[in-house]
């Protein structure tokens, strides 16, 4: 009672994402632990997606049909097809930590960031930024409308028992700037690592 609803989002492994009984799983868990759906994302890195499209679609979907959020992490590393972005039933794009150094110095990152921003908001989705290290790159995320950051800048990651005693509005982002629900009407998530 009084705190936001947060998403915890998961990382999936490529292999877990090439077997059969993974939508059964992850239904099989939902249900088990009395977790709703919409609690619960899984993050999928780009290569584990391009690996196998046609596969990635019909998973992703499937997992979509339950409820739970999806994100395509380390996005823009070299990966992608953009052809495929269209096709996958996600809700969140993750630029990966690797475009981000030097983003407060190097022009080109910070326009490929930009890009990754503008191409996800064009699709519907939300956009995050992971490895977030410092005040101007939050501040030049914040400018490209990134709906959540994530990194050492705004706070060392902790246990998940003391998740509950730290207060979420302590945290530095200007929600007026960067808060998904204005824009997606999304939860905000925490990355378990």
């Amino acid at each position: 009672a009084g705190r936001p609803q947060l998403r915890v989002v998961v990382p999936l492994a490529a292999r877990q994402l090439a077997e059969p009984g993974l939508v059964a799983e992850v239904r099989a868990a939902l249900a088990r632990h009395a977790v709703p759906p919409a609690w619960l994302g899984l993050e999928i890195a780009e290569r584990a997606v391009v690996a196998d499209v046609p596969r990635a679609v019909a998973v992703l979907g499937e997992l979509r049909g339950l409820g739970v959020g999806l994100v395509i992490s380390e996005f823009g590393t070299g990966y992608a097809s953009l052809a495929y972005l269209s096709k996958l039933s996600v809700d969140c794009l993750q630029i990966d930590r690797a475009l981000l150094h030097g983003l407060d110095s190097d022009g080109e990152r910070t326009m490929v960031a930009s890009a990754i921003v503008a191409l996800g908001h064009h699709l519907g989705l939300a956009v995050a930024a992971d490895g977030v290290d410092s005040a101007d790159q939050l501040a030049l995320l914040a400018a490209a409308r990134c709906d959540l950051v994530q990194g050492d800048w705004l706070g060392a990651p902790i246990d998940a028992s003391a998740i509950a005693a730290t207060p979420i509005a302590a945290n530095p982002i200007d929600r007026e700037v960067i808060d998904p629900a204005r824009r997606t009407g999304r939860m905000p998530c925490i990355t378990a690592a």
